[in-house]
């Protein structure tokens, strides 16, 4: 007599595992017991210069100062309301994935990037074949499926690049992946970076960067200085009125002497990125290494274009005093432009684009984790209005260019932003930078600001200044209407004091500016 036996599959799906690569800074890092990244408590201190992480640092050679730190996790919700991976992993789970049996990560040292080596002489392209192997192993499966966020692209194409035949890989989504690099990164060497990190100290984080293979291969490569033009000016103020001012945008040769010999970066570290970003790699078409390629990019959010050195020499002594601006800003999600997460050969119906990412948070933010899940598994979750396809961005351009206005001043004055449903750009009680408006970008260089704040769904802002100190300062608006410059007003050499206190008034009917101020205690 047979028996009657029910199975029952708790719905989970026999599909492909899933990989989840990280970006930069995506996995954590530790000391033994002691948490060095990111270690938001000690962040958040205003009165910790985060020292603390000076472990994380390369030596000239390229290699580590402390070769006993170790991996953690990658990076869920370090402080509330601040999510990296951990939506898009719950996400996951929802379509009955399981973490460590169908779902897995791939943390690893971000500090190394693409082109730097361990002591082994391994790079983290070899250690993700390793993480393959194991998976399919433990599977049972000859593929699996990757997500690679931000830097992790460029480490799963170094790899497929490595393995055109074996590379045991199905489909790979790629997210806001700076394919050809960001002018952000010169930022970083110049000058640090929060990366949108409550607390984190820039200072900090140039000092860990300085030879940190990772921060020169999102350098721009030569291919987007052929799309793109320059992305570093150096500007020449001789006298104190601007007449003998002269301005250089340099070409991608003379930019490479200008960090190296200028500003005596590590040329090692330099000559590693150039190696890796060949034209070939650069453009390298997964679809020929039998990959099914996905590209999601972000755009409507302001991007470092082009960063500027202005070299005054107009001081008492003849010394050489250099400060840094921004610009030029394009569309992109914050850190990587457009046309550099958009140079990845795919099918047009594999292209998407996410109205104003944040380029950190892409792979948990609204529409675009389900939109990753859906590619991955065939599920059909909501991705709401803001996430859309080539064919709709053809026939509408607009849909992921700037509008809006973009002000830059010069010190001593903070300035504040709250738009019409209270989120805020501006400096955080610990000196740091907030920005949580959407679309919205917020960069201090030295003692400038700069912010833009977008006007394309007819938002209203609060825009407050306070005194900072005692001088004058300069204030500057350029209007932006779909990416192009409509007009621009300078307010200049305004007297200053610390009990200043005002407001950015924007008229309506024609989109001028009023500044409104008040110098009396």
């Amino acid at each position: 007599e047979r028996e009657n036996i029910t199975c029952t599959f708790n719905n989970v799906k026999a599909t492909t595992p899933v990989l989840i690569v990280p970006g930069l800074v995506g996995t954590e890092i530790k000391n033994e017991n002691e948490l060095l990244w990111p270690d938001v408590i000690r962040m958040a201190n205003p009165l910790n210069s985060d020292n603390f992480m000076d472990p994380l640092q390369f030596q000239q050679n390229l290699f580590p100062l402390d070769n006993s730190l170790s991996l953690g996790y990658i990076i869920g919700e370090p402080f509330p309301g601040q999510h990296y991976y951990d939506k898009l992993i719950n996400e996951f789970e929802n379509q009955g994935y399981v973490e460590g049996e169908t779902l897995f990560t791939f943390p690893y040292d971000w500090r190394y990037g693409v082109s730097g080596k361990f002591i082994d002489g391994k790079t983290n392209a070899d250690l993700l074949a390793t993480k393959i192997q194991s998976i399919l192993q433990q599977t049972g499966s000859d593929k699996v499926d990757i997500i690679a966020h931000s830097l992790g692209g460029l480490i799963v194409k170094k790899y497929a690049m490595d393995n055109l035949t074996d590379n045991h890989i199905g489909k790979a989504v790629f997210v806001g992946v700076p394919n050809t690099g960001a002018p952000k990164a010169v930022k970083v060497l110049l000058q640090g970076d929060n990366f949108g990190v409550l607390g984190l100290n820039d200072s900090e984080i140039k000092k860990i960067s300085e030879n940190m293979p990772a921060a020169y291969d999102l350098l721009p490569s030569q291919q987007y200085y052929n799309t793109n033009g320059s992305f570093v000016k150096v500007i020449n103020w001789q006298d104190p009125f601007g007449i003998f001012t002269s301005e250089k945008d340099l070409n991608y040769n003379e930019t490479k002497s200008f960090l190296t010999l200028d500003h005596s970066l590590n040329s090692l570290a330099l000559t590693g990125a150039e190696t890796l970003h060949t034209q070939t790699f650069d453009n390298f078409d997964m679809r020929g290494a039998g990959i099914d390629p996905y590209n999601i990019n972000g755009c409507k959010t302001p991007t470092i274009g082009q960063i500027a050195e202005i070299r005054d020499k107009y001081v008492p002594d003849n010394a050489l005093y250099t400060k840094y601006i921004i610009t030029k800003e394009d569309t992109g999600d914050g850190t990587v432009p457009l046309d550099s997460a958009s140079n990845f050969p795919a099918d047009d119906s594999h292209v998407f684009y996410a109205i104003k990412a944040d380029h950190g948070k892409m792979p948990s933010q609204d529409g675009i984790r389900q939109q990753i899940v859906n590619l991955i598994s065939g599920s059909n979750l909501n991705i709401g209005d803001d996430i859309i396809t080539k064919a709709v961005l053809d026939a509408d351009p607009s849909q992921c260019q700037l509008t809006g206005f973009w002000f830059w001043m010069h010190s001593p004055v903070s300035i504040e932003v709250l738009d019409q449903d209270g989120n805020r750009s501006g400096i955080a009680s610990d000196g740091s930078i907030q920005n949580d408006i959407p679309g919205a970008d917020y960069e201090v260089m030295g003692e400038r600001k700069f912010v833009f704040i977008p006007t394309d769904e007819n938002q209203t802002y609060t825009i407050n200044l306070k005194g900072e100190g005692n001088g004058v300062f300069t204030f500057g608006n350029s209007q932006i209407n779909n990416g192009q410059l409509i007009k621009t007003e300078v307010f200049s050499n305004l007297p200053v004091t610390s009990a200043l206190t005002g407001q950015v008034i924007i008229n309506p009917s024609d989109n001028t500016t009023t500044l409104s101020l008040n110098n009396s205690p």
